[in-house]
C-alpha cells in the first residue's frame, strides 16, 4: 500500500513538472493566431544556426511579400509546461500596418542544414468586411501534437491517470448518451508546423505548406484546406476578412459583418462562440458553412490555452442552429452529391438538373492517396436529424456504406439564411468542379442579387 501510494504521488508531481523536449531547429509560435491590422506580432523562435525569415500570404498564391533575411543563432529552453506550453523569449517583431487581412505564414529556413519551419497566423481587419470568413483555429490547436499532447494521441500523461480517465468515460458513456471525457488541456505556446511530425492515423498533425498553388492535391483538413478558400474569394476579387475561433466568441465587430462563413474544420466550439452565432443569425446576418464535423467538440478558452471539456455535444444545439450533425466517418472514394433542388437560387448558373451528380472530386487527401480522391461529400459529414427543423435539403452526397453529407438551406426569420454543405471536403473541390465553384459564388459574390436578398 505505501509502495502504491509512492508511485501515485511520484506521477502527481512528474505530471505537474515541465518536461524536457529535444528542440527541431528551426521553429517557433506566436502567443496568439489573430492580430489586428496594424498590430505588432512577437515570434518566439528557436534555432541553432542563422536562420533566414520570409513572409508569406496566403492568397491567390502562397506569395512571398518580404523577406527579412537572417536571424542569428537564438537557442531556447527545451522544458515544455503540460498547460501553458513554451516561456520563450520573444525573438523577432513584425509590424502590420501595411498588411491586408488574411492567412500568412513566417517561414524559417537554417542557413546550415536547409531545415524549414512555418509559423501560420491572421490578421484580422480592425472594421468588419462584408464576409467575415472563420478559420478553425481551435481544431488546428486540437490536433496539435507537439510536446506529446493533442486531443487524439496522449504520451504526456501518466499510465494512472489514463487508466482513471478511461473508467470515467466508460461509466459517462453508459449512463450518457452524449459523450463527456475527462477534460483536455491544449496549450497554445509551441509550434505547430514541424518538420517530421506530419499527419497520420493517430497523430493528425499538419505537413509543411511547400506548393505555391491551392488547387494541387493536399492532405490536410485544416490550415492548408482553408487556403483553399481564401485563394477562391482572392481570384474572384471578393473582399473578406479572416478571423480566429476565439475571435467569434469575444470580437464583436464581427457581428458587423453581412456573412460569417466557417471554413473546411470548424469542430471545437465554446458556449461563447455558439451564442455568438446565434445572436448574429438574430440580427438577421446570413451563415455560410462550408464546413463538415461541425459545432461537434466543446472546448473553454482559457489564459494560454483550450480545455476540451465535451467530446460530443448534444446534438440538438447545432442542428438548430446549422440544420446537421456529425455522425460517422466517410472513407469512400469520389462521392459527389446528388441534387435534390435544382431549381433553388443557391444552383442558379450551375446548369444543374435534378439527380445530376456534382463534385465527384476534392484536392484534399489527393496526395495520400495517390491522387484518387474522396470527393466533395466526404471525410466527416452532416446529416440531418429529428432537431432539423425548417431546413430544405437542396443535394445529398452519394455516400452508401456511410452516412453521406446532407448540403440543406434555410431562410431564418430575422431576414437571413443559413446555408450548410456539411463536409469537409466541400472546400478542397473549388477550382476543380464548376457547380461547386458556382455555388460559392452564389453564396459569398455581391454580384448576385440572391445571395443578399
Amino acid at each position: 500500500m505505501i509502495g502504491l501510494f509512492s508511485s501515485v504521488i511520484y506521477q502527481i508531481k512528474s505530471y505537474q513538472s515541465p518536461i524536457a523536449i529535444n528542440l527541431y531547429s528551426p521553429l517557433g509560435y506566436t502567443q496568439k493566431y489573430s492580430f489586428t491590422e496594424g498590430e505588432d506580432i512577437s515570434f518566439y523562435i528557436h534555432n541553432k544556426n542563422d536562420a533566414s525569415l520570409d513572409l508569406y500570404y496566403l492568397g491567390a498564391k502562397k506569395e512571398k511579400i518580404k523577406s527579412f533575411g537572417l536571424l542569428s543563432k537564438n537557442i531556447q529552453s527545451k522544458f515544455f509546461n503540460r498547460k501553458l506550453g513554451f516561456n520563450w523569449k520573444a525573438s523577432f517583431l513584425l509590424q502590420t500596418n501595411e498588411f491586408k487581412s488574411g492567412y500568412y505564414l513566417l517561414e524559417l529556413k537554417d542557413e546550415k542544414s536547409g531545415n524549414m519551419g512555418q509559423i501560420p497566423f491572421i490578421i484580422k481587419p480592425k472594421k468588419a468586411k462584408r464576409i467575415a470568413l472563420i478559420a478553425s483555429t481551435n481544431t488546428w490547436d486540437a490536433y496539435n501534437y507537439y510536446g506529446g499532447k493533442s486531443n487524439y494521441k496522449d504520451n504526456q500523461t501518466p499510465i494512472l491517470f489514463k487508466t482513471i480517465h478511461n473508467a470515467i468515460y466508460r461509466i459517462q458513456s453508459i449512463v450518457r448518451t452524449y459523450e463527456r471525457r475527462p477534460s483536455k488541456r491544449l496549450p497554445k505556446n509551441r509550434p505547430y508546423y514541424v518538420k517530421g511530425i506530419g499527419f497520420d492515423s493517430e497523430i493528425r498533425m499538419e505537413e509543411l505548406i511547400i506548393d505555391n498553388d491551392p488547387t494541387s492535391p493536399f492532405t490536410s483538413n485544416k490550415l492548408r484546406s482553408e487556403w483553399v478558400l481564401a485563394s477562391f474569394l482572392d481570384i474572384h476579387g471578393i473582399e473578406y476578412g479572416v478571423y480566429s475561433d476565439r475571435d467569434l466568441a469575444f470580437d464583436y465587430s464581427i457581428n458587423n459583418a453581412e456573412i460569417i462563413v466557417l471554413n473546411t474544420h470548424s469542430e471545437y466550439w465554446s458556449s461563447q462562440m455558439i451564442g455568438r452565432l446565434q445572436q448574429f443569425i438574430e440580427k438577421g446576418g446570413k451563415v455560410v458553412s462550408l464546413s463538415g464535423n461541425n459545432i461537434y467538440r466543446q472546448i473553454e478558452f482559457k489564459n494560454g490555452y483550450i480545455e476540451v471539456v465535451n467530446q460530443r455535444l448534444n446534438p440538438k444545439k447545432a442542428t438548430e442552429l446549422i440544420g446537421t450533425f456529425y455522425t460517422d466517418t466517410i472513407s469512400e472514394k469520389e462521392m459527389g452529391y446528388k441534387v435534390i433542388n435544382p431549381a433553388h437560387w443557391v444552383f442558379k448558373g450551375s446548369g444543374i438538373q435534378l439527380n445530376s451528380v456534382f463534385g465527384k472530386y476534392s484536392a484534399n487527401w489527393g496526395r495520400e492517396n495517390k491522387g484518387f480522391s474522396h470527393g466533395a461529400s466526404a471525410d466527416e459529414v452532416d446529416q440531418i436529424n429529428e432537431y432539423t427543423k425548417g431546413f430544405e435539403t437542396l443535394a445529398i452526397g452519394e455516400n452508401k456504406s456511410t452516412p453521406p453529407a446532407y448540403m440543406v438551406f434555410k431562410n431564418t426569420k430575422y431576414g437571413g439564411w443559413i446555408f450548410n454543405a456539411s463536409s469537409i471536403t466541400f472546400v478542397g473541390a473549388l477550382f476543380h468542379d464548376s457547380v461547386i465553384n458556382q455555388i460559392v459564388l452564389n453564396l459569398l459574390s455581391p454580384l448576385n442579387p440572391d445571395s443578399v436578398n
